[in-house]
């Protein structure tokens, strides 16, 4: 199942709905304004604090600084003491990490991929899908249907996408006012989650609408969770920021 930043207009009947509920107004509204959001500015940073938890139980709390420039490209230091020890980065075609704290495997350069994203970050997801939400957006998956519809347990909607012969690829909770994503939760192939996402509140930075909390988490116990307390847009960046060579 691959990622996509565009939608696919409902053209054919699904089962058990009538066509016009599949191209419902509202459900298009909301897809049209998650499509757009955020995409006025291409490079960003911010300050934050990072944790990680394997199998409930967290290994990882520090203070972590990032770069970053759409579509693929981003960099990410684990500051240990305020010391940048822990380094990752991709320029697109490679993901890097450098690792002061470990002798056996200091570095390495290996594929930009999800599961090679999991390696590192514990969650599976893909490259795209994590600067989608470093920069306060919501990636949203190739489908063939969309229904909004309101939420069966407390007030808000659900944004539902899903394809002919699969059934639901991505559920978007929103607000009563259908203008914030509160959660996400993505599913594979046979309908299995592959993770949900929960956004904690929302700051304005440079006029663009930013969570203050990204929570990546999955049904096995292992989640990713980002702090942010500082962002900026529009930067100027050097590439070579996305390239981390041996030490």
């Amino acid at each position: 199942m691959r990622p996509s930043f565009f939608f696919l207009s409902a053209c054919s009947p699904f089962r058990g709905r009538t066509p016009e509920i599949l191209t419902a107004p509202d459900a298009q509204a909301v897809l049209d304004a998650l499509q757009n959001k955020n995409n006025a500015f291409k490079t960003f940073k911010g300050v934050g604090r990072i944790k990680i938890w394997n199998n409930g139980k967290i290994y990882l709390s520090e203070r972590v600084a990032w770069v970053g420039s759409k579509p693929l490209s981003f960099r990410v230091e684990v500051l240990v003491s305020g010391r940048p020890l822990i380094k990752i980065a991709s320029d697109g075609a490679w993901l890097y990490f450098r690792n002061a704290q470990s002798e056996q495997h200091p570095y390495g350069r290996i594929a930009l991929n999800r599961e090679n994203m999991e390696r590192i970050l514990q969650v599976p997801i893909q490259p795209a899908e994590f600067i989608s939400l470093l920069t306060g957006g919501v990636p949203l998956y190739e489908h063939d249907y969309a229904s909004l519809d309101a939420r069966e347990a407390g007030e808000g909607y659900v944004l539902e996408l899903e394809k002919k012969w699969q059934g639901a690829v991505q559920k978007i909770y929103l607000d009563p006012s259908k203008a914030l994503v509160q959660e996400m939760e993505l599913f594979d192939d046979s309908g299995f989650l592959i993770y949900r996402t929960s956004f904690g509140g929302f700051n304005q930075f440079d006029q663009y609408g930013v969570p203050s909390r990204v929570a990546v988490s999955t049904a096995g116990g292992r989640r990713f969770q980002l702090d942010i307390s500082r962002y900026q847009t529009g930067i100027a960046l050097n590439e070579g920021l996305f390239v981390l060579s041996p030490p």
